[in-house]
């Protein structure tokens, strides 16, 4: 990477010399992590996500929704995301 001036005006760097002045400001306090560090999650969408994990009704689906599987669910208004591994493994501590 190239050297940035400290009097260079923001509006002229490119994207990536100011990824690299963000990187630079922030690397004592915060690393950043990469792509390929972040741990990929498996989700599923609604009802009719769980319904299709699990292979129950409706109506089952809604009662685990609010029961057990509560801590695996993020709703926000109408829309519903299920953590599909974490309600796995909570689905499988529920049925000991």
């Amino acid at each position: 990477m190239t050297a940035i001036a400290g009097n260079t005006p923001i509006v002229t760097l490119t994207a990536d010399q100011l990824t690299e002045l963000v990187r630079a400001a922030l690397a004592p306090t915060v690393p950043m992590p990469t792509r390929e560090e972040r741990p990929a999650r498996r989700e599923v969408h609604g009802i009719k996500g769980i319904r299709t994990l699990f292979g129950v009704s409706h109506t089952t689906a809604c009662a685990w929704k609010s029961g057990f599987l509560a801590p695996a669910v993020r709703q926000c208004g109408r829309t519903i995301v299920v953590d599909a591994d974490f309600a796995l493994e909570l689905f499988a501590k529920h049925n000991q």
